[in-house]
C-alpha cells in the first residue's frame, strides 16, 4: 500500500499531500521497518512552501526520528543562515 501511495503522491493537491502524510506516519507506527524509507519524504517536506504540509512534515519528522530535535535545529540554522 505504501508503494502505491508514494507512487501518486506527486500528483495529488497539497491537501491530499497532507493526508497522505498522515497515512505515512500510521504505516510507521504499524510497520516500523518503513520508517527508513518514510523519515526522508518527512524531512524533505519540512519546507514546503504550503504551511499545512510544512507543519505535519516537521511534526511527523520528529515523532519517527530518533535524533529529530537535535538535526532540526542544524536544519533550520543551516537553511535560515542560507537566507540572510
Amino acid at each position: 500500500m505504501f508503494e502505491e501511495l508514494n507512487k501518486q503522491f506527486s500528483s495529488v493537491s497539497d491537501p491530499t499531500r497532507a493526508i497522505i502524510l498522515t497515512c505515512y506516519l500510521k504505516f510507521c507506527k504499524d510497520y516500523p521497518q518503513l520508517i527508513p524509507r518514510i523519515a526522508p519524504i518527512f524531512r524533505k517536506h519540512a519546507t514546503q512552501i504550503d504551511p499545512e504540509i510544512q507543519q505535519r512534515a516537521v511534526e511527523y519528522f520528529c515523532l519517527v526520528h530518533p535524533n529529530a530535535q537535535r538535526l532540526l535545529v542544524r536544519f533550520y540554522f543551516t537553511f535560515l543562515k542560507a537566507k540572510l
